[in-house]
């Protein structure tokens, strides 16, 4: 088909995945290369290293996209590749929301995990339709699509696994046939966090942010003159919670974070966290390296983290969560994991206490 685009990826390793402005993916963004169909319909690769595999796309005009994955295997004795494009599906559906909002407006993208999500509007009576659809399983939820298509850029997230996750989806689409999905937001378009953070019994100044590990937007809020917060966000999934503190006269909690993961469902739900400190002196601060991490589990299921940088006279006092807490030497932690590495010491602290520690 003359004027085809046809597109080439690299698979990703079986150790790790990449995601792409919070759409998983299959293949490694970095490793693009593309041709045009000549009026024979026919292209050409230089053929690439591929030790994983290769997966090769095409898209023209009015027809599905088409793709065919080659194990390393099968590449060894390749010479000549049909790709064959066909009108593919449909998904239809409606979104069902409270009697007193309307659907109008609302953004859906649906993705397979090929760097190419497709988006649509909700209708004026709450329907949808996406046409041209490659068979397969497809994920459609809501999505702004500012920012997260494959060609305008946006952020890329690798990270390291035992195994490959599973794509998420919801729908599966046959060439030819019509499938229909409804998506229920009844409970509300969006998820609300709202709620309070005080230390030792009275507000700070600080912010409250959402966080995901497949990347997308990241909502925060400034906490009030009394600690209240509110947060919205489009995002229905597992979210990492991460409450810092800003510089204060009061209170030395500038190196402090709080982190916990929660699964968010839509409509309003609260966090409400009360935090007592104490003094902690720590002698024998390397005053070079990377910082080390004092750690605390709060009873909330939240982790307190207090980040000790070098110092060059080797003694720092911090404000530090009171309970069980842990000096941690390697490394930074990742936002939406808990703490680990190798730790110096141990120690128990009241509320209010005044301790000195010595880093082994």
């Amino acid at each position: 088909m003359h004027g085809a685009r046809v597109s080439l990826w690299s698979l990703s390793g079986s150790d790790q995945h990449w995601v792409r402005n919070g759409f998983f993916v299959r293949v490694d963004p970095n490793t693009e290369a593309s041709s045009v169909a000549d009026v024979n319909g026919k292209f050409a690769f230089t053929r690439p290293e591929a030790p994983n595999g290769l997966v090769i796309r095409a898209e023209a005009g009015a027809f599905a996209p088409t793709e065919v994955t080659l194990s390393t295997a099968a590449l060894e004795n390749l010479t000549e590749l049909v790709l064959e494009m066909r009108p593919g599906g449909s998904i239809v559906g409606r979104v069902i929301v409270a009697s007193t909002e309307s659907a109008k407006g609302v953004r859906l993208a649906a993705s397979r995990g090929d760097l190419a999500p497709r988006f649509v509007t909700v209708g004026d009576d709450g329907t949808f339709r996406f046409d041209h659809v490659m068979p397969g399983r497809w994920l459609v939820e809501q999505r702004d699509p500012e920012g997260t298509s494959f060609l305008s850029g946006g952020v890329t997230i690798q990270t390291v696994s035992d195994a490959p996750p599973e794509l998420p989806w919801n729908c599966e689409v046959t060439e030819g046939g019509v499938t229909e999905l409804t998506l229920d937001f009844t409970a509300g378009k969006t998820a609300i966090l709202e709620g309070s953070i005080v230390v030792d019994g009275g507000a700070v100044p600080g912010s409250v942010a959402l966080l995901s590990r497949n990347g997308g937007d990241s909502p925060s809020a400034d906490m009030d003159a009394k600690g209240h917060f509110r947060l919205e966000t489009s995002r229905i999934a597992e979210m990492s919670i991460l409450v810092t503190f800003s510089r204060s006269t009061q209170r030395n909690l500038e190196n402090l974070e709080l982190v916990a993961s929660r699964e968010l469902h839509r409509g309003s739900q609260e966090l409400n966290i009360a935090l007592a400190t104490a003094s902690l002196e720590l002698e024998n601060v390397p005053h070079d390296g990377e910082p080390l991490t004092y750690a605390v589990k709060l009873e909330s299921g939240f982790e307190a983290r207090v980040s000790v940088e070098p110092e060059e006279h080797g003694s720092r006092i911090l404000a530090v969560p009171a309970g069980h807490g842990r000096l941690i030497g390697e490394g930074g932690p990742i936002p939406w994991e808990p703490m680990s590495g190798a730790t110096l010491l141990e120690l128990d602290l009241k509320p209010g206490e005044k301790a000195h520690a010595r880093v082994p």
